[in-house]
C-alpha cells in the first residue's frame, strides 16, 4: 500500500516539461497544443491527465481546467499582436499567411485566426514551402488545403518531439511517462486516445485496489 502511494504521489508531483519559446507567430499551435494535449503539452504531461480523469465525476473540471489554460493562453494574443510581433501591420501579416479574404481584422483573436489556417497558411507562417513543412511534420499524403487544426492531429508523435521540442521521441516519451503502446509512428490522435484509455484502465485498477484493501 505504502509502495503504491509512493508512486502515485512521485507520478503526480512530477515536474511539468515546457517546450521551447516560440516566435509570436508560432503561439497559435501552442494554443491548440496546451488544449488538445494536456497529456503532451507539457503542463504535467500524463500525471495531470491521470489525476484529472481517474473519475468520471471529474469531466466538469477538466473542461473547465481546459477552458482556463485556453484563456490564459490567448491573453491579449489578436491577429494585431501578432501582426505587430512579426513587425508587420495587419494587412501585411494576412497577405503573407494567405488571409488577406479570410473576413479576419486587426481584432480577430488568435483561436480565431486559427480556425481558418491551413496546412498552406502554417507553412507560409512558418516561412517554409508548403512541401517541406509537409515533410517536417510528417504528413505528406495530406492536403495543402486541409485545416491545421485537423492535420495536426495526424502528426506522428516522433515529429512532435522533435520539431516542437527539439528533442528525440524517447527523451520526449521519457519525460512525459508516455504508455509503452505510443511509438514515434502513433499519431497525435491516437497517442491521445491510448492515454485517455490508459488513464481510464488505471483508475479503475487503482480503485478496485483500494476497495479490497478496505474489505481487509
Amino acid at each position: 500500500m505504502g509502495e503504491r502511494n509512493a508512486k502515485k504521489n512521485k507520478k503526480e508531483n512530477q515536474a511539468p516539461v515546457m517546450a521551447p519559446k516560440k516566435s509570436t507567430g508560432e503561439k497559435v499551435f501552442i494554443i491548440v497544443i496546451v488544449v488538445i494535449g494536456l497529456v503532451i503539452a507539457g503542463l504535467g504531461g500524463y500525471a495531470i491527465f491521470e489525476k484529472i480523469k481517474k473519475d468520471k465525476a471529474d469531466q466538469q473540471a477538466f473542461e473547465q481546467l481546459q477552458q482556463q489554460l485556453q484563456q490564459q493562453a490567448e491573453q491579449q494574443e489578436t491577429v494585431e499582436t501578432i501582426a505587430s510581433g512579426e513587425g508587420l501591420s495587419v494587412e501585411e501579416y494576412l497577405k503573407k499567411i494567405g488571409l488577406e479574404d479570410s473576413g479576419l481584422t486587426g481584432k480577430s483573436t488568435a483561436q480565431e485566426l486559427w480556425s481558418k489556417l491551413t496546412i498552406e497558411n502554417y507553412a507560409l507562417m512558418k516561412d517554409l514551402d508548403v512541401n517541406e513543412f509537409k515533410a517536417m511534420y510528417g504528413i505528406e499524403k495530406l492536403e495543402n488545403t486541409m485545416l491545421w487544426s485537423e492535420a495536426e492531429l495526424k502528426v506522428p508523435m516522433g515529429k512532435v518531439a522533435e520539431v516542437e521540442y527539439g528533442i528525440t521521441f524517447e527523451q520526449f516519451a521519457t519525460e512525459n511517462s508516455l504508455p509503452e503502446a505510443i511509438t514515434a509512428e502513433t499519431t497525435f490522435e491516437e497517442a491521445l486516445a491510448i492515454m485517455e484509455a490508459q488513464a481510464a484502465a488505471d483508475a479503475e485498477t487503482e480503485a478496485e485496489t483500494e476497495t479490497e484493501t478496505e474489505a481487509e
